[in-house]
């Protein structure tokens, strides 16, 4: 099971709850009504964000897939609309 990016529990975990420190210091009654504690890949902490600051953040993380050619192989992604008629 993974927490964000990291392997909390399987085979291969080396996971310890100091790696929780900045959820588990975190004030949980400070969070506003509507609010959650969601992972900054860039500060590399659990940061408070509104629900939807985060639904946008995944939104704009997810890509549209690409189909492959004779040459080239596809990239994963949501599988766009297809056109009425085709």
């Amino acid at each position: 099971m993974y927490l964000g990016t990291t392997l909390i529990t399987g085979v291969d975990s080396s996971f310890s709850l100091s790696d929780l420190s900045d959820v588990l210091n975190y004030n949980i009654e400070g969070l506003q009504n509507g609010s959650l504690l969601m992972f900054n890949s860039t500060t590399h902490k659990w940061e408070p964000t509104s629900l939807f600051n985060a639904l946008q953040a995944i939104t704009e993380s997810l890509s549209v897939m690409e189909g492959s050619s004779g040459v080239a192989a596809g990239a994963r992604g949501l599988v766009p609309d297809q056109p009425a008629g085709t």
